[in-house]
């Protein structure tokens, strides 16, 4: 018969504990037959080899992450199926505490393990030593991930999803034409799809930074032409939309009908503002793809909430600043907008983490100080139409959409009062938080 062999020992687990549970099995195990120094010398070969391999691009670094993930993961998984076995024969109860406790112990170490990643890459963005847009990357390409294996439903905040997205079909019904040419930067997982198909256009153009979103949303337009009846043409293309120029990325889509009726960016804009060249070139991306009277709708954090919020704080705090709710956290590394008699010194740059509970886990952003995006906007031919707070924009708008709204969308903001809208710490983290614009362009500038 085989020898029984004792499972890895999985790392946040204690030798005394490892030693109770399988010393007699360790005791069991035989040394190798042949020279014992042969192999160790065999074993350095292999880590030599292993060494050898290591790292040549960016993309086999990927692949080794990935494989230690799914090796860890494996190490985990047989762990816990030895034990929980083992504990069964003395406990005859599949369903033991212990076992739990395991799967919670996985859990929390797997979780303890990128919390300790995303710290890692947050301390290279405040330092720079590397750009926001690979933190941005790694983290929707996760959210993408997971998404795949949630119920919407169930999500702790889906009354502020819920709220924000009758923003958006709002903000999209009232500034797109019949039949319109529609570009998306940063267009994600292409949650705004039906939306677009409910407004009769005829091109959509999404372009994100993140493989996996762009993925995942030609996965769901192909499920959503079918279950929806979505008749308009969908063309994706992946990359950077905001710190290089679009030509590149659509040169490879010649169905694209530039210039356009319409440019959109949703809660994506604030990754834009990290330096002055990256927010130039962004808006004139956006004017370059438009036609004269075409309009650029977004949704954006409200540079004046920030500021109501961070002037609570006393000139002299010389600690982080942060402030939020069960639903949503702020925090700014540094404090020189208290220093600088409330105000940024730079409107570029100012950097705070943002965390939203089951949707954005403290992602850097930036500051947008609204004066200086119209400001920029106005350098290339853009004039503001339009810009207020999700609360007063619903305020405004909502009465005269309502009829429009399906009985699903409805019922998905009806407050505990029988009202509808938003309540409670959602509605600060959603209502307060963000603001809606819309530009629109008047004159052809010249670009180099």
């Amino acid at each position: 018969m085989p020898v029984e062999e004792a499972p890895p020992k999985a790392p946040w687990m204690s030798e005394e504990k490892y030693q109770k549970l399988y010393g007699h099995l360790l005791k069991k195990e035989t040394k190798p037959e042949g020279n014992n120094d042969t192999v160790i010398e065999q074993d350095k070969d292999e880590e030599n080899e292993e060494d050898d391999e290591a790292i040549v691009t960016a993309h086999q670094l990927k692949e080794k992450k990935n494989e230690k993930l799914l090796h860890q993961e494996d190490v985990f998984n047989d762990f816990l199926k030895s034990t929980s076995t083992n504990e069964n024969k003395v406990n005859k109860n599949p369903q033991s505490s212990n076992e739990s406790l395991y799967e919670r112990n996985k859990k929390l170490y797997l979780q303890k393990q990128l919390e300790k990643e995303k710290k890692n890459q947050l301390d290279k963005v405040i330092s720079g030593k590397t750009n926001v847009d690979n933190v941005v990357i790694d983290h929707y390409n996760q959210r993408t991930e997971i998404s795949k294996h949630n119920n919407r439903h169930l999500s702790p905040i889906i009354k502020l999803k819920n709220f924000n997205n009758i923003i958006k079909y709002i903000l999209i019904s009232k500034y797109t034409p019949q039949y319109a040419v529609v570009l998306e930067l940063a267009c994600g997982k292409g949650g705004d799809l039906i939306k677009y198909g409910r407004n009769n256009i005829s091109q959509w153009i999404g372009l994100d930074i993140s493989d996996q979103s762009v993925q995942e949303a030609k996965r769901r337009f192909l499920y959503l032409q079918r279950k929806e009846n979505l008749r308009y043409q969908t063309i994706l293309g992946q990359g950077d939309c905001f710190g290089q120029s679009l030509g590149p990325i659509v040169m490879n889509l010649p169905d694209c009908r530039f210039p356009c009726d319409l440019v959109s960016i949703q809660f994506a804009l604030h990754y834009a503002f990290e330096t002055e060249q990256k927010a130039r070139r962004t808006i004139m991306n956006v004017s370059k793809s438009l036609k004269i009277g075409g309009k650029f709708i977004g949704t954006i954090p409200d540079s004046e909430f920030l500021r109501f919020k961070l002037k609570k704080f006393p000139k002299d705090y010389d600690k982080p600043i942060k402030w939020g709710n069960s639903v949503y956290k702020v925090k700014f590394e540094s404090n020189e907008f208290l220093k600088n008699n409330y105000e940024w010194d730079n409107p570029f740059g100012q950097l705070y983490t943002f965390y939203l509970a089951d949707a954005i886990n403290n992602v850097p952003e930036y500051v947008i100080p609204f004066e200086t995006l119209r400001s920029i906007c106005d350098d290339y031919g853009l004039n503001l139409m339009m810009k207020k707070s999700f609360t007063q924009f619903f305020a405004d708008e909502f009465p005269k959409f309502k009829n429009n709204l399906s009985t699903n969308q409805l019922n998905g903001i009806i407050r505990d009062d029988g009202k509808y809208g938003i309540t409670g710490d959602e509605k600060e983290a959603s209502a307060f938080f963000y603001c809606v614009f819309c530009f629109e362009k008047v004159r052809n500038v010249d670009i180099n």
